[in-house]
């Protein structure tokens, strides 16, 4: 009998364990899944220049331009060359310095932008979002629309 007691005891304290571990796992999840994330709209642009300035800086020297516009948020003018949903079902544009036609800037919008008519390919556009570096062009994340022409 008290072989029988001890063994449910012990199980008691695991079950206790498994649910404190669970829930220390959960919790932050849930957290982190219902809080909106950080929008860049409303915020000040840390730098606002021409496209090709931007494309230039880190063609010229990435590691220079990495700690000068990394993180920042920068605010450019382009014009938009192609439209396209990305894994996460965001809208991406890839974006050009007027009347080139090889892409700078790749812009990732914020839940913002609700559908494609609103970015145009050919329109002039002004986006605001945040640098995370360069790939195969610039990448600014989490971006809104300044302006659309």
């Amino acid at each position: 009998m008290l072989k029988q007691i001890s063994t449910i005891v012990n199980m008691n304290k695991f079950v206790k364990g498994f649910l404190i571990v669970f829930l220390i796992v959960l919790i932050p999840f849930i957290i982190f899944q219902l809080v909106p994330q950080a929008s860049f709209e409303n915020k000040d642009a840390d730098y606002s220049m021409d496209i090709s300035q931007l494309s230039n800086a880190f063609e010229q020297n990435e590691a220079e331009a990495n700690k000068l516009y990394l993180g920042k948020v920068i605010e450019v003018s382009g014009e938009i060359l192609e439209v396209f949903r990305d894994e996460d079902n965001s809208w991406v544009a890839l974006l050009a310095a007027a009347g080139e036609d090889a892409p700078l800037v790749m812009s990732t919008f914020d839940s913002n932008v609700s559908d494609k008519s609103q970015l145009g390919i050919g329109k002039n556009i002004t986006v605001k979002g945040q640098c995370t570096g360069k790939l195969m062009e610039v990448v600014l994340n989490k971006a809104s629309i300044v302006s659309l022409k």
